[in-house]
This record gives structure tokens, sequence and C-alpha cells, in this order.
């Protein structure tokens, strides 16, 4: 093998032929190495993306979510969502579904409502709005009760009949009061105590006896009826005299 000149120098062949093979093997090497790293990049894969029965890409989805509690915000399409986010929202404050539903129901019906059902009503209004349909929406509320008043009791004047008395006693008598179920007898004010004898009352029969009396000396008394529901219905009056 002939030598090669270069530079003014002669230089053996297998010298120059072993040198270039050197600086190819190092550009080849690089080029491999810097191909090599790319497609590791390119094919690295998320561990999280790939099946594990396979190396097949899976595409990730998108899911939108939303919050399933009530949200003030929304409002209702018809007047069943209206109900039942009006019950929804004032269960949580503290009141009875059935109670809300059948106001509520009452309410969309336009049925006059009561008092207690109007007040539910305007809590459901006020917690959900007004129903979105069929408006505009009055709350209607029955009219109060009449005030009934008794009328007056019709006090009849009790009719008495001859007393008998002698000079410590007297027995007053008076005649039956129609729907009388007993009376009271009380003695004219003042003379109980003279007498030695206190007022006696819920007396069946329609007599009393007044014991105990100083001779020659008026004594008076008042009968007073009453019926069953303890009304009085008739009242009388009457002064007997003691024997002397």
């Amino acid at each position: 093998m002939s030598d090669i000149t270069f530079a003014g120098k002669r230089y053996p062949k297998t010298v120059i032929y072993t040198g270039a093979a050197a600086v190819v093997g190092i550009v080849g090497y690089a080029w491999w190495t810097k191909g090599a790293g790319e497609s590791e990049d390119e094919t690295t894969e998320d561990p999280l993306l790939v099946d594990t029965l396979g190396d097949e890409r899976i595409t990730p989805t998108t899911i939108d979510t939303y919050d399933v509690s009530v949200d003030n915000r929304v409002s209702p399409r018809n007047n069943a969502e209206w109900s039942n986010v009006a019950v929804d929202r004032l269960i949580t404050e503290g009141y009875t579904a059935s109670a809300v539903r059948s106001a509520i129901g009452n309410f969309l019906a336009r049925r006059p409502l009561s008092k207690t059902d109007a007040g539910l009503v305007r809590a459901a209004i006020s917690a959900a709005g007004m129903p979105p349909e069929n408006g505009p929406w009055v709350i209607i509320e029955e009219p109060p009760p009449p005030v009934v008043t008794p009328p007056p009791a019709v006090s009849r004047t009790i009719s008495f009949q001859p007393a008998s008395a002698d000079r410590t006693s007297i027995k007053f008598r008076w005649n039956k009061v129609t729907g009388a179920t007993y009376y009271n007898v009380l003695p004219r004010r003042g003379q109980a105590a003279g007498g030695g004898q206190l007022a006696l009352k819920a007396v069946a029969r329609e007599e009393w006896n007044w014991y105990g009396l100083h001779p020659g000396y008026a004594y008076g008394v008042t009968v007073v009826a009453y019926n069953a529901a303890k009304k009085e219905i008739a009242r009388g009056k009457q002064e007997v005299r003691t024997a002397r």
C-alpha cells in the first residue's frame, strides 16, 4: 500500500482510513443517539392513558358536572317543579312537607286559604318565587269566622208562694222555673250572720228553710234560677217577717 502526501507530509493509507472510519463512527453514533431520544419522547405514554389490555391510546373525555343541591338561582320551568322546589326549601327551614304540599295544592287550585295555609304559601313564594305558569297569582284567604254574640239571657221573674214563718224560722217557697236545674238562695246583705245561717247554693227543690232567726224581724232572700249551662234564666225576691 503506497503512502499519501498531505500538507507536505507523507502518511500511510492505513492511518488515513482508520481516522476516517473513526470520524464517521463518532458522527453516526451522535446521530443515532439523538434520533433514539426523539423517538422515545414521541412514544412515551402517560400510564393513565394506556389501556391495561394493550397499548391502545385512550382519549380523555370531559364530563360536565353540576350541583344536585337546590340552587336558588335556578327558576322552575312549570308549576309542578315550582311546588317541589318550594317544598324542598321549606323543609330545610323546619316546615312539615305534607302541610306545605296541601297549602300549595289549594293555592294552585285557587281555593280560599285558611290563615295557616296562607302563611305557608307566603313562605313558599318567599323561598321559590311566584309559580311560573298561569299567573298572575293572588293569595285568597278565607273570610274570618263571624263573631257570634250570644243573645242576652232573658231573665224571668220567679214568683213566690206564701211563706210560712214562726218566731225563729221562715220557709220560702217559689214556683218551678222551666229549664232550671238548680237555684241559688241569697239572703239579704248583712242578714246571714245575724240569722246564724249562710246562703245555700245548688238548691234542687223550689223551697228553702231559714232557721235561727229573731222574732219580729223582716228577712229577705233573692232566688236565682240556672239552667244546665250554668246560665241565669230567672230570679226573684221575697221578704218575710218572723212572728213576735
